[in-house]
């Protein structure tokens, strides 16, 4: 009877002592969590992209400029459960494919973009006949990124406007006067004003990554996606390929209707710095483009264009730290005829991870 009680008692004191254990363990992972969302809490990622045809040519014609201010999420599981994009994500954003997967690094962006169309001839009031018009767009997107190693969707809502109240007019005679180039005439002929609602999804696949010693190597993607709204309905695939050293494991910047810059993947750098050269080629099927097209509700300046349509990308990027800055020329072209030089533009990025 005696050893049976012994044998009890120490049956019980090891529970115990386990229990303990598993407390002390516990609490020390909470603790660990809970500096770690301190340290994250305000991390992310701001870029600003200025895009304008004078990189590649010097000339108007088509997209004629661009500018954009990103801001992109860490990875949401290292934020508090009670912030606000978190919540926005597990709780309304859950429904999508893979963006309720625990595989998958869930990322918010939102993205403010500004563009600028006009004709080759800015001497006339109206547009001449078969050339561009003039149209002024000012867009908010809003997005969640799912990532994994070898793969990434996207999916975003993009709000904005076109027409004079977003002051493009103005904001271009500003610029071309600053730079002693001649002043457009034809504003007064752009798109009427109209608010933009569109829907847009990306997805990305990474086909081969390929590190070597010191940190040199390769890697190559598909991707596909599509957008469809007042802004533009269209579909569009192509392939990318980047080379150089100390690779990030993001993924490139794919669309040609002006998705945000790339981000995906950006905090899972392996090396503190790193360069490569990018080279992408992408093709397009687009029914209905806004700025080339006109409104899609009130009368406007239009004209004939091709609807499909492809594009190739040269560039290079460099990241010092939390520092990158990247630069990449943009050149067009149809199914029907070779690019034009006028319909070439360039695109320089520069972020900050704080």
């Amino acid at each position: 009877m005696r050893a049976i009680l012994i044998l009890l008692l120490v049956t019980v004191a090891a529970r115990a002592e386990s229990r303990a254990e598993a407390v002390e363990a516990a609490a020390a992972l909470a603790k660990e969590q809970s500096r770690e969302i301190r340290r994250s809490r305000y991390v992310g990622t701001l870029s600003l992209h200025f895009e304008n045809d004078t990189f590649a040519n010097n000339s108007d014609d088509n997209f004629t400029a661009g500018f954009g201010l990103t801001w992109t999420s860490a990875p949401i599981r290292r934020y508090g459960f009670r912030n606000v994009f978190r919540r926005l994500v597990e709780d309304y954003w859950s429904f999508l494919p893979q963006i309720s997967n625990p595989e998958f690094k869930k990322q918010v962006q939102i993205h403010i973009g500004y563009e600028l169309y006009t004709p080759t001839d800015i001497s006339t009031p109206v547009p001449p006949p078969g050339e561009h018009p003039y149209a002024s767009v000012f867009h908010i997107d809003f997005g969640v990124y799912a990532v994994r190693e070898k793969s990434m969707h996207a999916y975003f809502i993009r709000t904005g406007l076109v027409g004079p109240a977003t002051q493009g007019g103005r904001i271009q005679k500003w610029m071309h006067k600053s730079t002693g180039r001649e002043s457009p005439e034809g504003w007064d002929s752009q798109h009427p004003n109209e608010p933009l609602f569109n829907l847009l999804y990306t997805y990305q696949r990474r086909l081969v990554r390929w590190i070597r010693g010191y940190g040199f190597g390769f890697d190559a993607a598909v991707n596909a996606g599509g957008i469809v709204g007042n802004y533009a309905v269209a579909v569009r695939g192509g392939l990318q390929a980047r080379a150089g050293y100390g690779l990030p494991k993001n993924f490139e910047r794919s669309s040609p209707l002006s998705i945000p810059e790339e981000v995906a993947g950006r905090y899972d750098r392996d090396r503190k710095r790193s360069f490569y050269l990018l080279l992408q080629a992408t093709g397009a099927y687009a029914p209905y483009f806004m700025p080339s097209d006109g409104s899609a509700f009130q009368d406007s300046f239009s004209v004939s264009r091709d609807e499909l349509s492809f594009r190739v990308i040269v560039g290079a990027a460099l990241s010092i730290g939390r520092f990158e800055a990247a630069i990449r020329f943009v050149v067009y072209g149809s199914a029907d005829e070779p690019p034009r030089a006028n319909d070439d533009y360039g695109v320089v990025t520069v972020s900050w991870t704080f």
